[in-house]
């Protein structure tokens, strides 16, 4: 079959609506007025300034809440299953490829390098990228690149390369989740696996408490304050239309973009999260080309 051309990507995205930026929009409300006379350019240095300042903080505090997160780690073991079955047994794990597609400070893109995979991380927001590539150096991965691309909006320089993808939680903030669903599938090769996860509905912390102290008991709900509170404050702070999809809606989209769904699934935390595992299949004019 021949390789599809690349379609153009809509360069009017922003790396402004990544999550991290949002913070910092969130939080001031207005653009930054210039300081004592000094002009727009010290404004502006000065916006870019708190801008890393709240990334870098996000990287580290994300980092700090997660790490020893029992619910979350089971959620990164639930991705590396499913990462086994999409690529199966091989002589040589290096030979998976593995695309995370907005891989942040890079905690889910170490766990599956733990598998031996060739591991491709992206996201648009180089403060982000900086913090895993150092994390990467210190750790000493070999099997790990991180880059600065927004896969729902710049142009992504592999087509049909990886073996399974992952998206974690990435459609609900993204401004363009058809694209981001696209581009996934373009950097997939022909009947390559993928992975998403959205969430259903907002990180509410007296409902989800509620949801896990009915099923779960005193002691997961308790616990489970330390993603909810900080995720609730990060939530409330960012400015964007998030994208919360049941699993109806989610399956839609999938099927829409040219994934067959092979296994669905609600999970984390009080199953907050829509899973889906898919499967990229080829339309006629695909094969045909």
């Amino acid at each position: 079959m021949a390789r599809t051309e690349p379609c153009p990507f809509d360069k009017s995205v922003c790396y402004e609506w990544h999550p991290v930026c949002t913070l910092g929009r969130g939080m001031s409300g207005v653009s930054l007025p210039a300081i004592g006379g000094a002009g727009p350019a010290l404004s502006a240095g000065l916006h870019r300034g708190i801008e890393h300042a709240v990334a870098v903080g996000y990287g580290l505090t994300y980092d700090a809440i997660v790490s020893s997160f029992p619910p979350y780690e089971a959620l990164l073991e639930e991705v590396a299953g499913y990462a086994k079955r999409s690529v199966g047994l091989r002589r040589d794990p290096r030979s998976a490829h593995v695309l995370d597609v907005a891989s942040g400070i890079g905690t889910l893109a170490f766990r599956l390098a733990r598998e031996g995979y060739t591991i491709v991380g992206l996201d648009g927001v180089e403060y982000l990228v900086e913090i895993a590539r150092e994390k990467r150096r210190a750790r000493n991965v070999a099997n790990v690149a991180f880059h600065r691309i927004d896969i729902g909006g710049d142009e992504v320089p592999w087509r049909e390369a990886f073996d399974f993808a992952v998206s974690l939680h990435t459609l609900y903030w993204h401004p363009r989740p058809a694209q981001v669903l696209a581009a996934t599938r373009r950097a997939l090769r022909p009947g390559g696996h993928a992975l998403f996860l959205n969430y259903s509905r907002p990180a509410r912390v007296l409902p989800t408490f509620k949801t896990i102290l009915a099923s779960e008991g005193w002691g997961p709900a308790l616990g489970a304050l330390r993603w909810l509170l900080p995720t609730a404050l990060f939530e409330g702070c960012r400015d964007f239309e998030p994208h919360y999809m049941a699993a109806e809606e989610l399956h839609d989209a999938l099927t829409q973009a040219g994934f067959e769904i092979l296994d669905a699934k609600r999970t984390f935390l009080g199953e907050i999260s829509c899973l889906a595992w898919v499967r990229r299949v080829e339309c006629a004019a695909e094969i045909d080309r």
